[in-house]
Formats: C-alpha cells, structure tokens, sequence
C-alpha cells in the first residue's frame, strides 16, 4: 500500500469534487464519503516505511531531487496529513444536507484539501508558495461563498492581506535561489552550513515574515479573526481555516526553521513572539462576546503556546507537533458545535445563548469535552504540553508566566461555562441529523483518545519515553480546579468593566494599518538578525 505514488492526496480529492460538480446526483455525496476514508486509512500504511528509513518519496520528474519535483512523507508531514484529511472528512460528513453544500461548494472544498496535502508533501519552496496562493484564492472565495456584502469585504480582506504577505515570502524564495541555485529543503539544508550569516538575513527575514502572517503570529495576527470569524462564511470553513489552515504557517515555521538552524537561531526571539500572541489573543479573546471571534482569538493564543514549545528542546517539539494535531480537531470541532448554537439561538452574543445543558445534553457534554482540551486538563492530550511548559519555565523562574496563560485560557471559557448550565430561558432547537450527531461524537472520542493515549503515541511516533504519573496528574487536577476557581472569580470582578472591554472588543485593523504591521515586523526581524549573527 504504501507503494502507491504520494500524488494521490493531491489529485483524489479534487477528481473526486470535479466528478460530482459535473454529474451533480446527491447519491454521489455518499461514494465521496467511502473515498474518502479510504484515502484517510491508506495514509496509516505509510508509516511503517517512515518508521524504518524517515520518510517517503515519490519523484514527480526524471531530475535528481534537489532540482526535480518530489513529494515527501516524514514523520511531521505524517501528523499533519492525518490531521487535515482527518478534519476533512468530518466536515464533509457533518455538511451533508447543509443548504450550502451544493456542488460548486463541495468542489472548492474538496479542491482545499487536496492542495494542502500537497503543502505538507512538496519539498520544493517555489510550489509550497503557489500552493498556498492557490488555497488562499480558494479560501477567499468560499468565505465569499454566501454573496452578501459582508462576506465579500471579508474575503476580498482575508485574500490582500495575504497575498502582501506571500510576497515578502516569494521574495525570500527568490533570494534562496540566487544564493543556492536550488529550492529543495533538503539540498538546502546541506547547502547552508556553507554560507556566512550575511548573505542568509535578507532571505531569513522575507521567508519569515510571510510565514509569521500565514501563523498568525503577532503582531500580524489581525488579519485571522476577520477570516476565522466572519458570519458570511460557512461554520466549515471557518473549522478548516483555525483546525488545519492555519497550521500551514506553523508547519514552514518548522521546516524554515529547521534549514537555517545551523547558521541563524532564533529560538528565543521566537519564544518571545510565541509568549506575546498567546498572552494578546488570550486577552481579546477575553473581552469578546461573538462566540466566533473568541474562537478566533484563541486560536491565535494557541499557535502562541505551539511556538513556546517549538522553540524549546526536540523533545517539546515532538510534543508540540502532538499538540497540533489535538488542538486541530478540538478547534475544528469546535466551531462546529458553535455554529449549531448560533443557528439554534439565532445569536452570536455568548450572554443571549443559556441553557445548552436543558436544551440538549449531547452538544453540553461535546461542549465540556472541548473546554477541557483547550484549558489544557492534565488528563488531555493538551495537557501535555502545557505541563511540559510549565517544567521548562519552571527550570528559568518563570512559572508565574505558566500560570498566567492557563489562566488567561481559562478566563475566556468562563463564559461559554456558564452558558452550558445557566437557566433554560426558552425552548430552542438543538435536534442534529444523524450524520452531525456522527461527526461531533467521533471527533470528540478522538480528542479523549488522544489525550488518554498520549503517553503511547508519543512512544509510537517519536519513541519519547512519556509515562503519566497517577499522583502527578491528581495534583494537577487540584491546581486546575483551584485555577479555574480563581478565572471564575476574576470573571465576575470584571463584568464592571464592560465598557472598556467592548471598546477594545471594537479594536479594528485597517489594511493600511495591517501592511504597515507586516513592514514594521520585516525591518525589525532584518535588525534583530543582523544584531544578533554580525
């Protein structure tokens, strides 16, 4: 199986969204659900190849790698792949017989997925960057997709922004080329350790400065809650951009990262930017009350924690790539069962929403399920990297740091907490179809699995020797407890200032304010480089 060519990911699904835009039979929709989960389970038979020699290959031309097109599967493309036919498939299956599910939708949106396969498997930078335009393109029409005027200046937004930042990105790849006269990861990475630090700032800092937008790292974060947030756009498109879209950015962090490692570092700068996001887009998420912008900004404050362990030792980067994939299908599975909320309540307002608990206790427990992930509980796969967070700050006086971003996540769910058991006020409904009572309960089974299993599948992926320490983990319990106590006290103390809140809640980046961002983020990425390698 696992000798079928890698090009597979990349052309099945748009085949398959291709076959049904053209002979438009609902039926079909059901044989497209089978392929895809064939193309899901077969991505399992690759591991055991990855697992002997480190990757997979399938050339694309008859040039040698470093000059031909290739796909490569290793262990992080792996994860990641996963993770994204994995959302994939659930949103297909939970927007079945959704109004906007026609076949022009299910074409651009099987199109999506097949093109970020295609990023997690190009080891070219040059098609990683029309990839990621291609999708960009896709994205914006799709929040495009219900033609109100909303949707159009959040789509038109969402597709500049980016285009400015892939910009500064091709300018990098081309720069890589003058100096290297290749654009293959891994002929790079050979040929760097060559090179003086001088002729490296200049196409360190366009790469990463369009990396960082894609992140949404800040300061260039602004642009994803207009995205991400956006009432035009459907609730699946909005799962796919915070589940697996995003994580495009964080993922050529990792690669980028990874190949000029050996002449420029800058892990602690980047443990400094992860630091902020996480504690700015907790914040904003804290004083919002449209349930999709505090999705929004938590996932911004999420990419943050990823980069505090990206940035740390191997070891809480393996955890971190874990953690991708667990807050991936958490966040995914989140704007979902958001989404049937607000269709339920007819609001966005989190204070007009009560009662979810009365109205159904399926969606309640789906709901707590998610809390716990993203509050980072010790016995969830979350957990995971928050508590080797916490060692690692522990071990430089920092854990004050630890526990005010715990709290800071916590301080945003309060909230939507209270949403779940306060009074029914009236009846609303919250019935599901069958195939979205599906989805909801699979991607949380898999959210607990992986938390439960984490220990073994770090084992499994990465042989990290992780064991859970009963005692340990009671402890924790106790803390969390204790912390979600005090955000709960916190919360109430400051609904006296609800006017500040709604004024910073109204904070809106223009275009012009978010490209003299991207600028600013570029020059002071070129100085900080310079200062600290010359």
């Amino acid at each position: 199986m696992s000798n079928i060519p890698l090009f597979i990911y990349v052309f099945i699904p748009i085949l398959m969204g291709l076959f049904f835009y053209i002979f438009k039979a609902k039926y079909i929709k059901f044989i497209l659900v089978g392929l895809e989960t064939l193309l899901l389970m077969s991505i399992f038979f690759y591991w055991k190849p990855i697992s002997q020699s480190g990757y997979v290959l399938t050339p694309l031309s008859h040039f040698m790698p470093s000059v031909g097109m290739t796909l490569k599967m290793d262990q992080l493309s792996f994860v990641l792949m996963l993770l994204n036919n994995l959302i994939f498939i659930m949103m297909f299956i939970f927007s079945l017989r959704k109004k906007y599910s026609n076949p022009l939708f299910v074409f651009l949106f099987l199109s999506l997925q097949g093109i970020i396969n295609g990023v997690f498997l190009s080891t070219d930078l040059f098609n990683i960057y029309l990839l990621i335009e291609l999708a960009t393109l896709i994205v914006s029409i799709l929040i495009m997709f219900k033609k109100d005027g909303r949707s159009f200046y959040d789509g038109m937004i969402y597709l500049m922004i980016n285009m400015v930042g892939m910009a500064f990105f091709l300018m990098g790849v081309a720069y890589i080329y003058k100096v290297f006269g290749v654009l293959s990861f891994e002929a790079l990475e050979h040929m760097i350790i060559d090179k003086s630090p001088k002729e490296l700032i200049l196409p360190f800092a366009f790469l990463m400065t369009g990396v960082s937008l894609k992140a949404a790292f800040m300061p260039l974060f602004s642009w994803l809650p207009k995205a991400h947030g956006t009432a035009s756009a459907p609730t699946v498109v909005s799962a796919i951009l915070s589940g697996i879209f995003v994580k495009t950015g964080v993922y050529l962090f990792i690669r980028i990262s990874s190949m000029f490692e050996p002449i420029i570092n800058m892990s602690s700068i980047f443990f400094v930017v992860g630091l902020i996001t996480v504690i700015i887009g907790g914040l904003f998420a804290f004083v919002q009350s449209d349930l999709k912008l505090i999705l929004s900004y938590s996932t911004i404050s999420q990419v943050g924690l990823i980069m505090l362990g990206l940035t740390q030792s191997e070891f809480s980067q393996n955890i971190s790539i874990f953690y991708i994939l667990n807050h991936g299908i958490l966040k995914a599975l989140f704007f979902i069962t958001i989404g049937i909320l607000i269709d339920g309540y007819q609001t966005r307002n989190v204070h007009n929403i009560k009662g979810i608990y009365k109205q159904s206790k399926f969606i309640a427990i789906i709901i707590i399920i998610i809390l716990l992930g993203i509050t980072g509980n010790p016995i969830m796969g979350t957990g995971l990297l928050k508590q080797n967070l916490k060692d690692y700050l522990m071990l430089r006086n920092l854990s004050t740091i630890y526990y005010f971003l715990m709290f800071t996540t916590m301080l945003y769910t309060i909230p939507i907490l209270k949403a779940i058991f306060s009074k029914k006020l009236m009846a609303i409904d919250l019935k599901l179809k069958g195939e979205q009572r599906f989805a909801l309960a699979f991607m949380a089974g898999i959210v607990v699995a992986i938390g439960i299993l984490s220990p073994v599948l770090m084992n499994v992926i990465w042989h990290d020797n992780l064991k859970y320490n009963i005692g340990k983990v009671l402890s924790q319990q106790v803390i969390y407890g204790m912390m979600y106590l005090f955000a709960y006290i916190v919360y109430h103390l400051t609904q006296r200032w609800a006017e500040l809140k709604e004024k910073i809640a109204s904070i809106d980046f223009s275009f012009n304010t978010i490209n003299g961002a991207i600028l600013i983020y570029f020059v002071s990425l070129t100085v900080i480089v310079h200062q600290m390698f010359l």
